[in-house]
């Protein structure tokens, strides 16, 4: 999730454990406030591990190690406890404060809280690394999502701690809102829709200002959409049960939602049959009577922004709930060729959930990247050229295990 999003979240946390109503005294207020900041810095800490950007060179190689050590060590479990411990007390340095039991485990929950909220959109994380060096994916909310932002907003807005953050949180509002309009990422009913939402969020927290309120309205959120990537789930894996029951194996199949849309959902499926390794790409709706799946999620991965991905028309129908935009074909006996031919593709595919891949002649370099993030135009970041290794290089085997593990 982005930081805005674990910032609000960080904020919830506190003001849950250290309810406002509580504080009668001066110091119970300075207590509250070493809270706020312990939340905010463990719900952030885990992305410190940006600062790998400034020991790695600025070349593709550079980006590629950046690329498998974003969320890593730092968003797991194990990081967790030393990570939360240390914002708990820098926090109470800061605000010459105790440090007790209370304030160390509220650290390490907001670190998990960045973990687990994290694993909520379709990038994913592997907590449990170095022990279990597998990805998990929640494929249930966008990374930037208003109405989670609309829910916990007011509480930010109204904290005292905050006050001169207080027309900052209220401009992130409002471009939300303006991005909802006027931008390419929601049909104008459902920034209504949002924006009702938001109004709403702020008359309730005016009329009672209860943070327990913002937990439900958030917690509301966050099950709209995971009940909607259930169904939206649902709706492919019958629809593929009716196409071919009996000849296809699904590798991996993502749910992404359209931003403030839980009936609106990106599909990437892929599926191994016989000897191809194949890619739909698609768009779901759960109300198809009200939301076309042409028109209602802004990511169009359509043939005729592809260019160098090498996407096909799809073999899939399309019908009134699914639209299938486009495929993409490889072979699984070349894909095990290219592995130990390009030991750094090996290491990318512990990585990559959806690869795609050309390779630009006998000796390379071999084009990858994954359909997850590839874009119509221009290169997205997980796209990279690879060159063959020499003979007498060290074969080590990928860190990282990943969905095309079984394909080596």
């Amino acid at each position: 999730m982005d930081n805005i999003t674990h910032t609000l979240i960080g904020i919830t946390l506190a003001k849950a454990v250290y309810s406002q109503k509580v504080i009668r005294t001066t110091s119970l207020k300075k207590t509250e406030n070493t809270a706020i900041c312990v939340a905010v810095l463990s719900s952030n800490i885990p992305d410190a591990d940006f600062l790998i950007r400034f020991f790695v060179s600025r070349t593709d190689m550079g980006s590629f190690t950046y690329l498998l050590h974003h969320r890593g060590l730092s968003h797991s479990i194990l990081a967790a406890l030393p990570l939360g411990f240390f914002c708990s007390w820098l926090s109470s340095r800061i605000f010459k404060e105790k440090l007790t039991l209370k304030l160390a485990l509220l650290g390490i929950v907001g670190t998990l809280l960045h973990i687990f909220a994290d694993y909520w959109n379709d990038y994913g994380v592997h907590p449990f690394t170095p022990f279990l060096n597998r990805w998990f994916y929640g494929d249930t909310i966008f990374i930037l999502e208003p109405l989670l932002w609309f829910a916990m907003l007011p509480l930010a807005i109204g904290e005292k701690f905050w006050k001169s953050w207080r027309s900052l949180w209220a401009g992130v509002g409002l471009i939300a809102i303006v991005l909802l309009w006027w931008g390419p990422y929601a049909p104008k009913s459902i920034a209504a829709v949002a924006t009702v939402w938001f109004a709403f969020q702020l008359w309730v927290f005016s009329r009672w200002k209860n943070t327990w309120n913002t937990v439900l309205a958030a917690v509301f959120v966050v099950a709209s959409f995971v009940v909607g990537a259930h169904e939206a789930r649902e709706k492919i894996q019958s629809y593929l049960s009716e196409q071919s029951p009996h000849y296809y194996k699904t590798i991996s199949l993502l749910t992404s939602p359209a931003p403030a849309d839980p009936l609106c959902w990106r599909v990437v499926h892929s599926m191994a049959f016989a000897d191809d390794y194949i890619v739909d790409l698609g768009v779901v709706s759960l109300w198809p009577k009200r939301i076309d799946p042409k028109t209602c999620h802004f990511r169009n991965d359509g043939l005729s922004e592809t260019s160098p991905v090498g996407l096909q028309e799809p073999l899939l129908v399309s019908n009134d709930k699914i639209h299938w935009q486009a495929e993409y074909r490889g072979s699984i006996s070349e894909l095990k060729i290219l592995r130990q031919k390009y030991p750094t593709f090996d290491e990318f595919l512990g990585f990559a959930r959806f690869p795609f891949w050309k390779e630009q002649g006998p000796d390379g370099p071999l084009w990858v990247g994954d359909l997850r993030y590839a874009r119509g135009r221009g290169k997205s970041f997980t796209e990279f050229e690879f060159k063959p290794a020499s003979p007498f290089s060290k074969r080590a085997r990928p860190a990282l295990k990943g969905v095309m593990d079984e394909f080596r």
